[in-house]
């Protein structure tokens, strides 16, 4: 009898509290809610995937596509619609593949350009894309762990959003926002500014390529080929130092992806390695005059394949 007492009594508390908690994201979320924020983006892009005409030439991946193509010269040399879906490695694997998929027509071309480190991803920068593009969870992939990480950083966000509004703190980043991207999905906001002193993001990486990682990559790629596209599999931009910090995992990690990776890819980790100054904040993201350089590279890489 005392036990079924106390278990009704956990159930009325569990059930309060998650009353409470539904009560702080329901009146604050629209509060803070800004359509301008950088995972905003992610509404244009899936509006650019469904509405560009064929022939296209779409690009998969995190920051380090952001900002790491000229797709504008792209589309000029290869005469073919460029839409690059890169936003941020933080949303995930899980997104960054499903977003894409969804959106994939017959006949399109997909170069896959992945971050080295991606995972299930960032659940309170999760929680920010819902609330701008409720559409996009249904790309995210949660278990029931990953649902209550992702619940709590949503109140913890609506709170700490809610204050920072309050005391007028709430401001855009000027770098990294919906406006930062032109209409074929590159970040351009940081084009004319001295890149950083250092660089973000230099540590030596472990566990690169797992078995989930690879298992993710290999269910787009036949997923895309049912679709009727084509997929290539290509390496994202690093800075020198990065490269050389991790330069026998980089082997490693080429090895293997030659062995288990689904499809034709595109140059090796080195094609697509750039000297330090020619990176604009982390060890990803490139400056424009770095942007402009790999995207030659690609052109060049791609030109055997398209």
């Amino acid at each position: 009898m005392r036990l079924t007492v106390l278990f009704s009594y956990i159930f009325i508390v569990f059930i309060a509290c998650l009353l409470s908690l539904q009560s702080i994201i329901f009146f604050l979320a629209p509060y803070v809610r800004n359509y301008n924020v950088y995972t905003a983006v992610s509404i244009d892009k899936e509006n650019r995937l469904a509405t560009a005409n064929q022939p296209r030439l779409i690009f998969v991946g995190g920051s380090s596509m952001a900002l790491g193509l000229n797709s504008q010269f792209m589309e000029k040399v290869t005469g073919k619609q460029v839409v690059n879906m890169g936003i941020h490695a933080g949303l995930g694997l899980p997104f960054i593949l499903n977003e894409s998929l969804a959106g994939l027509k017959s006949g399109d071309i997909v170069v896959l350009c992945l971050e080295y480190t991606l995972d299930k991803g960032d659940k309170k920068l999760q929680a920010q894309l819902v609330d701008v593009n409720p559409r996009a969870k249904e790309y995210l992939s949660f278990s029931l762990i990953d649902y209550i990480q992702f619940y709590t950083q949503n109140v913890q966000r609506c709170l700490s959003g809610a204050f920072y509004k309050v005391i007028n703190a709430d401001r855009l980043d000027p770098i990294y926002n919906r406006s930062a991207l032109n209409i074929q999905g590159d970040v351009i906001s940081h084009y004319s500014l001295p890149k950083r002193k250092t660089l973000a993001d230099l540590v030596k990486w472990k566990d690169l390529g797992d078995a989930e990682y690879i298992k993710q990559v290999n269910g787009f790629i036949n997923n895309a080929k049912r679709k009727g596209a084509t997929v290539y599999f290509s390496y994202p931009a690093l800075c020198s130092s990065a490269f050389i910090l991790n330069y026998q995992n980089m082997q490693l990690l080429e090895k293997k992806y030659l062995q288990e990776i689904n499809c034709p890819i595109i140059g090796r980790p080195q094609s697509f390695v750039f000297n330090d100054k020619d990176f604009y904040d982390t060890v990803y993201h490139l400056g424009k005059y770095g942007v402009d350089k790999r995207t030659k590279i690609m052109i060049k890489l791609l030109d055997g394949y398209l």
